[in-house]
């Protein structure tokens, strides 16, 4: 038969008592991390040499007492708590790890990484290292947790104003956690290639535009993103690709091992990278420099360097006479996305190098002309269709002087919403879903045309044009009269 235990109801449990033990504890925890917080004071270096705070000085005579009981240390409870309230464990495991891991701050503090210059310095390191790194995952991890240490260790690596001021910026890190401290020991113990990465930051800018340039001749594209009728601004992105092969996995030998290899090659990884538009200016920057500077014994190289600038110029071009196109009012150049490659053809990008150092150097010089012409192609039909809209907008504006009335864009909207819309995403289509999200417009092409009704009414509203001429019925018949069909030519829509 199971005992039955009984607790007497005349005992409570003593609340007070309990939260008297959790702050013993919680003074005990900053007083077995004294010895360490002093030790990095002095072994960093942190404080003024003229530092006389009385409150350094008590700290220091607590720390030394190793004979005091948990009650006498509650008696220093005021100090503590003043000078501890915002540290939590992790903070207080930060710095000892600090204290444990000096090289790494030693390393970073004569690098100076964190003077305004030396903040420039590290970023362009990291973006050169992660360039670099893509395919390697060992020396990946450790750029990782290089970057991660860099914001955690900032508090060792300058002189604070008071001990208060070096307590407040170690308790101003964040999202800090046990898992944190481990980057700095991983820098720690593998703090000589650290030290090689920066000791040759000066040529990673080099070896960061080679490694991007080869990438964008394997792989490269750009695209065009015109945003400007939604008032978002226009850019475009320059992207390549990697394929990374996945490890080999071990297994025991059997007859299916060879397959088990073959059908792991074949599924390569790839890996998407986009540079953005600072990013681009910053890589031919970068090029200009390389082409500059160049060694004697990478002279091979000047071809690759000067047709990718002449490249990346011409996508420059593109991309200016797309926006020329769309702030001209153009209907057919609102809310598109264009894309074009840049990578070359019909030539084994994989043997450049090689071809140039022997130099064979022809087919590579005429496989980048090529692609060049085509984007020239591309840009010259461009520029064309600019030119022929702005003409067909001044012919129609004097062939019907109501036109003056309306400036491009105003043109431009009444075309896009007389537009009959043939799919989902088409122009008309996405403008009334930024307009109305909360409408469902896919395959609704009559919700989608009472739609544009009710924006033609407002927008001619807002035009001036009279009230009498803007009744539901008499727009709905205007709508059904001088209607566009979709796809159809910039003249024809100027006609209408």
């Amino acid at each position: 038969m199971p005992t039955t235990v009984t607790q007497d109801p005349n005992i409570q449990p003593n609340e007070k008592g309990i939260e008297q033990v959790c702050d013993w504890l919680q003074i005990y925890q900053y007083y077995s991390h004294l010895n360490v917080i002093m030790e990095c004071i002095e072994k960093f270096d942190l404080l003024p040499l003229d530092n006389e705070e009385a409150k350094i000085g008590h700290l220091k005579r607590l720390s030394g007492n190793e004979n005091c009981s948990l009650r006498e240390i509650t008696q220093a409870y005021s100090i503590l708590q003043e000078c501890f309230q915002n540290l939590t464990h992790q903070h207080l495991q930060l710095i000892k790890t600090a204290v444990e891991c000096f090289n790494v701050i030693e390393m970073m503090k004569k690098s100076d990484l964190y003077s305004t210059n030396g903040q420039r310095r590290f970023q362009e390191l990291r973006d050169n290292l992660t360039t670099q790194f893509q395919l390697q995952d060992f020396n990946n991890m450790i750029l990782n947790s290089w970057i991660m240490t860099y914001s955690l260790i900032e508090p060792f690596t300058f002189k604070a104003k008071s001990f208060d001021d070096f307590i407040l910026r170690i308790g101003q890190i964040s999202n800090l956690e046990e898992s944190s401290l481990n980057h700095i020991k991983v820098i720690n113990d593998n703090i000589q290639i650290v030290t090689m990465w920066l000791s040759a930051e000066e040529t990673t800018v080099l070896d960061n535009a080679l490694i991007t340039m080869e990438h964008l001749y394997k792989s490269g594209s750009f695209r065009v993103y015109l945003r400007h009728l939604t008032r978002k601004p226009s850019h475009y992105e320059v992207g390549y690709v990697i394929e990374r092969i996945q490890s080999r996995v071990k297994k025991a030998p059997g007859n299916d091992d060879q397959q088990e290899v073959n059908d792991e090659i074949i599924q390569a990884k790839q890996i998407q990278f986009l540079l953005s538009m600072p990013d681009i200016d910053d890589h031919k920057r970068q090029l200009t420099f390389c082409n500059v500077d160049v060694q004697q014994n990478l002279i091979y190289k000047k071809a690759l360097i000067n047709g990718q600038l002449k490249l990346l110029q011409t996508v420059d071009n593109i991309y200016h006479i797309l926006s020329k196109l769309e702030l001209a009012g153009h209907p057919d150049y609102q809310l598109r996305d264009e894309s074009y490659d840049i990578r070359l053809q019909q030539i084994q990008t994989g043997s450049m190098l090689n071809d140039l150092r022997s130099h064979q150097n022809a087919r590579l010089d005429n496989a980048i002309q090529v692609r060049i012409q085509n984007l020239d192609s591309i840009y010259n039909t461009l520029k064309a269709t600019h030119d022929r809209w702005i003409q067909n907008l001044e012919k129609y504006r004097q062939d019907c002087p109501l036109l003056k009335l309306f400036s491009n864009r105003e043109i431009m909207i009444l075309i896009i919403l007389l537009q009959t819309s043939n799919s989902p995403n088409s122009t008309r289509n996405r403008l009334l879903k930024n307009l109305f999200s909360f409408k469902d417009l896919n395959n609704q092409n009559d919700e989608e045309d009472k739609l544009a009704v009710h924006c033609l009414q407002h927008y001619l509203y807002s035009l001036r044009i009279s009230e009498e001429n803007l009744a539901m019925n008499c727009l709905t018949q205007f709508y059904q009269t001088y209607r566009i069909e979709a796809r159809s030519n910039s003249d024809i829509c100027l006609k209408k």
